[in-house]
Order: C-alpha cells, then structure tokens, then sequence
C-alpha cells in the first residue's frame, strides 16, 4: 500500500508551488530532490522504491491527474491505441501529487530522442524493427522513441512509458 502523504493545498501561493515549503518537508522525510522541469518538481523516496511529483503550478495538477488516470485505465494492460505501450504504475495522492514507481533505468527526452537506442545498441545502432529484435526491446518503444516520449525500466525489468501528459 502506499503511504499517505498530505500537503494542504496552501502550498501553492499565488498558483505557484511553493518549492521552499515543499522542499522542507520532503526533507524532513528524508526524500531526495531529483530535479525540476517546466512543469513539476520530483523527489526520490528514502527506500529509492519511488518518486513524486507536484505541479509547479495550479494549472499543471491537471498532468499528474491525467498520467494516473491513463494509468488506472490499462493497469499493466498494453494500450492498443498507442503502439501497444505500457505505463509506469502511479498512484494519485490528495487529487494533486502523483506517486510514480522508481525506474533503474531512463530513456527518451531525459537524456535526448533515441538515447535508449544508442545505450542499449551503442553509437551506430540500427534503426527501426530489426534493431529492437537485435536489442531485444518491446516493438512499441520504436514508436515511443519516435514520439520523444520517456520511457523507463522498472526493477521487473518491464519497460514503461512516463511523463506523457
């Protein structure tokens, strides 16, 4: 089961996330500040198992909340509608944070389009299907790396795309 976290909402001064308030008490908690990008701020838990998220501003609580609710509507179920993907497990805490499953492994926008490609397959890696064979990679990640879309390993060793709101 998840823990059970609350921030009040008060957090957000002005529809900004207040990062100082925010930080603390993840600190406080032992979590670890990962980074920040236009849109959310995230923090590593102590036992590494997890992260969360908060929207840097009111108007972006609507990308957690639709990342969990396209999570909840596969629920380790491919998506046929989208190449056959899978999505990182998440969960959605006081309608504003979301608590996402840890990856040991990221690839995609993080680290540049087709980043997996050339790490998995090195510098000259092949293209297209034959090249996910010869990585041994689900075929829906060719599309997903296409897309710039982010795409992590969970300790399963199950890839599985994140961040797409």
């Amino acid at each position: 089961m998840f823990p059970n976290f609350y921030i009040d909402n008060r957090e957000y001064k002005d529809d900004m996330l207040d990062c100082e308030a925010v930080d603390n008490f993840m600190f406080n908690r032992k979590f670890i500040f990962l980074g920040q990008g236009r849109h959310r701020r995230t923090y590593l838990s102590p036992n590494k198992r997890y992260v969360l998220k908060f929207a840097r501003y009111k108007e972006y609580i609507g990308m957690n909340r639709f990342e969990h609710a396209v999570y909840k509507l596969y629920f380790n179920r491919p998506d046929d509608t989208n190449s056959g993907c899978y999505y990182a497990p998440c969960h959605l805490i006081d309608g504003h944070m979301l608590m996402m499953r840890a990856m040991t492994e990221i690839y995609g926008r993080t680290n540049g389009c087709d980043s997996a490609r050339r790490i998995l397959g090195g510098e000259n890696a092949p293209y297209g299907e034959e090249a996910m064979k010869e990585l041994d990679l689900p075929n829906w990640l060719e599309q997903c790396f296409h897309d710039s879309a982010q795409v992590g390993k969970l300790p399963n060793g199950k890839f599985v795309l994140y961040d797409y709101a």
